[in-house]
């Protein structure tokens, strides 16, 4: 056993200049394989898809060409740390390639959830504008956003990257998009605020009753771009058809609403008789119709309508005023000319002037 050893030794003396000479090469691979290195990850940094922001496929190959050289680098290191305990050399650790293997699949989580969204958001697209479930697309926009979030907080890294930012934007845009959609159902919305839309949008006209019109349609206004101009416009819809819908009301009302006459002393003569009913409605629909010319730009459509009612029945309320007024006067005077012999002799004129009054009274009556 001692002459084994003695051999041993010998023979390590023997083989020392060559392998200090292979030490000194090995140095040399592992000092150019460092810079190569350092150059890999200042590439990996500078190219790799933090910032782009386009299409997933083109960001999947580029995360493919940077894992391939990876590999390279990974197969390298580990020859060089095969021959560095050898050769009895501290062993080199490389914490860029660990880096950037860390980053890789956190890069290829983030490309993986862009990819998932413009699945889900595409798979909207072909949905036709009445079949649009707004309240169901929230849900799985929330979802999204949760999801996207909670990789954030998992891998905090990520938030500083324009890909994840650029993800977030477009969820967060998608949930602006969601509702005012869901406005733009509102019954109220009629071609004058479609064009109105349209002008926001900066395009030529949008049709919601075309039978292809469809969410991707939608989406392709950009609607959350114009978010104030869009809840306007819906604003604008509803309360106009609260005035519309007054408007119809009064309308209908007047057109059927009829004066009751009843019969003045047991005779064929009958007299107007103003209903509770004509007096409230009177008096409601016009101040109905003066809150509606208060309501400022909501009721420009309408106006001329609503001032054409105005007048109408501020007309009709001064004409029934005047007609109960002659009415009651009448009843009054006919009691004291018509009926007392004494008076009519006493005032002969007057009795003379009142029966020709009486008499167009009477024929006016006729004809109402």
């Amino acid at each position: 056993w001692d002459s084994v050893v003695k051999k041993t030794f010998r023979k390590k003396e023997e083989i020392l200049p060559m392998q200090l000479l292979e030490n000194d090469k090995i140095k040399e691979e592992l000092e150019a394989f460092f810079l190569s290195v350092r150059d890999f990850r200042g590439k990996f940094r500078a190219e790799a898809p933090f910032t782009f922001t386009g299409d997933p496929k083109i960001a999947y190959q580029e995360l493919d060409r940077h894992a391939r050289e990876l590999d390279v680098k990974e197969k390298e290191a580990k020859r060089f740390n095969e021959l560095e305990e050898l050769f009895e050399l501290q062993v080199s650790k490389y914490a860029e390639m660990g880096d950037t293997r860390t980053e890789l699949r956190s890069l290829k989580q983030v490309w993986d959830m862009k990819a998932q969204i413009q699945f889900t958001y595409s798979s909207w697209n072909g949905q036709l504008w009445n079949d649009i479930k707004t309240d169901d697309l929230e849900d799985v926009n929330k979802i999204l956003l949760k999801n996207l979030r909670k990789m954030g907080t998992d891998t905090p890294v990520m938030k500083g990257w324009t890909a994840y930012r650029s993800i977030e934007d477009t969820i967060k845009n998608m949930s602006v998009v969601l509702p005012l959609i869901n406005e733009l159902h509102s019954p109220a919305m009629r071609d004058r605020h479609w064009k109105s839309l349209a002008k926001v949008c900066g395009v030529k006209a949008i049709d919601p009753n075309d039978p292809k019109f469809t969410f991707e349609d939608t989406v392709a206004l950009k609607v959350h771009e114009h978010v104030e101009d869009v809840e306007e416009i819906v604003e604008t819809a509803n309360k106009e058809l609260k005035i519309e819908r007054k408007l119809r009301d009064i309308e209908n009302i007047w057109r059927s609403m009829t004066l009751e006459y009843v019969p003045h002393n047991d005779t064929e003569m009958f007299l107007v008789k103003l209903s509770e009913e004509v007096i409230e409605n009177l008096e409601s629909h016009q101040l109905e119709l003066q809150t509606m010319i208060g309501m400022g730009k909501f009721v420009d459509f309408f106006r001329d309508r609503v001032l054409h009612w105005q007048g109408t029945l501020g007309s009709m309320e001064d004409v029934l005023k005047v007609w109960v007024n002659v009415t009651r006067s009448w009843t009054a005077l006919e009691s004291i000319f018509l009926a007392s012999a004494d008076i009519r002799s006493q005032l002969p004129d007057d009795t003379k002037r009142f029966e020709g009054i009486d008499s167009e009274f009477k024929e006016l009556m006729k004809d109402a």
